[in-house]
């Protein structure tokens, strides 16, 4: 009997060295899924070779990239967060981050940036219920673009600065019969793309903000003017025919063969334009502001985001990749291989020294605007800017005044508000 238990306290033993071996072993060779859209836009190899970067500087911890396309991504998300198989490292479009938190899909970042020196270099932080969620990574803004060539042949030597020398600059170059119009303003009713890159744009450009003490405040009058002054271009024949219509790719065709004085639009337009029209004469500035605003001018941003996965097994681990990601040289490293913005505000992207100096005037305007885009980290966003939408585009199909489709816009907001 006694050979018998000490074989028994051996094999136990023998067994207990095994696993406390094999705890080990995992400790030590974490691996964590980072689950984006990033990869197949960027250069082949690139979000790869920072991921390798990262691996090197924290041994123990590997990387696993998983790649998703962006038209499928939002179901990825939502498919990982209800089977519990969602990906330790998330990126995530700002518009998305109040629902999949609700949805128990993005974890709390907050204790991890409480800790981290990183923090306060930070261009945001989303949270929803006051709890840190999200981070951006890179973005991309939307200024004014000018054809400074339509802008001469009308008088003008400066890009607007206001409204009313926007207006006046937009009725100024418009000639039907050159089809030739100030502002080229896609409006297409299939989306609410129009409202959030024209109007809003317009619209935060002077500080303004659509949801005041945590509601929705369609009816201000601000917002009400802003709908006014596009309806001013509408009927004057200075915004570009058939904007319920267009999209976003009939925009830059118009202002590439200059038919369009004025287009709002991001960064990567200017590569675009360069490969489309390399001899176009055209500035990039700051949004049109209100007469008389004096403020920090607001500019629309959509960003790649990152968060942590609420069932995660390795938190810690996950926000070091947050952590690598948007410390200032692999931030720079990654928004200059983006052509996007930074996420950590004393990074400085490569393309700012481009021979093309439109870039170090984008990077001024990013530099000096409020990144301002309310649609991100607020409830059933894509329905929201869809509900605005459809009451906006009543005014170009003229069912609806300014007013009446800024009251209908908040009686239809407040519908899905949570």
């Amino acid at each position: 009997m006694k050979k018998f238990l000490v074989a028994v306290l051996i094999v136990i033993t023998a067994l207990g060295s095994v696993f406390a071996q094999g705890a080990s072993e995992t400790k030590g060779n974490v691996e964590i899924e980072f689950l984006q859209w990033w990869d197949p836009e960027l250069p082949e190899g690139f979000l790869r070779s920072l991921l390798d970067e990262f691996e090197a500087q924290n041994p123990g911890i590997k990387v696993k990239l998983v790649s998703v396309p962006s038209a499928s991504y939002y179901e990825q998300i939502v498919s990982g967060a209800a089977t519990g198989t969602l990906s330790d490292v998330v990126g995530v479009d700002g518009k998305w981050i109040y629902d999949v938190s609700k949805m128990g899909a993005l974890g709390s970042i907050q204790k991890y940036l409480d800790a981290s020196s990183v923090k306060s270099e930070l261009t945001n932080i989303y949270s929803v219920d006051n709890d840190a969620k999200s981070v951006p990574v890179v973005s991309f803004v939307y200024p004014l673009f000018v054809n400074m060539d339509l802008l001469n042949a009308a008088g003008y030597t400066e890009p607007p600065k206001t409204r009313s020398e926007f207006a006046e600059m937009a009725k100024a170059c418009t000639d039907a019969s050159k089809s030739q119009y100030g502002w080229v303003l896609p409006m297409p009713i299939q989306s609410s793309t129009g409202v959030r890159i024209e109007t809003m744009t317009l619209y935060w450009g002077s500080g303004y903000k659509m949801i005041e003490n945590g509601q929705p405040n369609l009816t201000n009058p601000n917002f009400i003017k802003t709908l006014e002054f596009e309806k001013d271009l509408l009927d004057a024949g200075a915004i570009s025919p058939g904007a319920l219509s267009k999209k976003e790719q009939d925009k830059v065709e118009e202002f590439a063969n200059n038919r369009a004085a004025f287009m709002f639009n991001s960064l990567a337009c200017i590569n675009t334009l360069t490969n489309r029209a390399p001899n176009l004469n055209y500035v990039i500035t700051d949004v049109p502001a209100e007469d008389g605003y004096e403020g920090t001018r607001g500019i629309r941003n959509a960003d790649w985001a990152i968060g942590i996965s609420a069932n995660t097994k390795h938190p810690e681990e996950a926000f070091k990749l947050i952590e690598f990601l948007v410390t200032k040289a692999n931030n720079q490293k990654l928004s200059s291989t983006a052509n996007g913005f930074p996420g950590n505000k004393n990074a400085t992207p490569d393309w700012v020294n481009n021979s093309n100096p439109r870039y170090a005037e984008a990077f001024e305007i990013f530099q000096r605007s409020a990144l301002t885009n309310e649609f991100n980290a607020i409830p059933n966003s894509d329905n929201i800017g869809e509900r605005i939408a459809t009451q906006v585009q009543k005014i170009f199909t003229g069912e609806l005044t300014p007013q009446q489709a800024a009251a209908e816009a908040q009686k239809s907001v407040m519908e899905v508000w949570q």
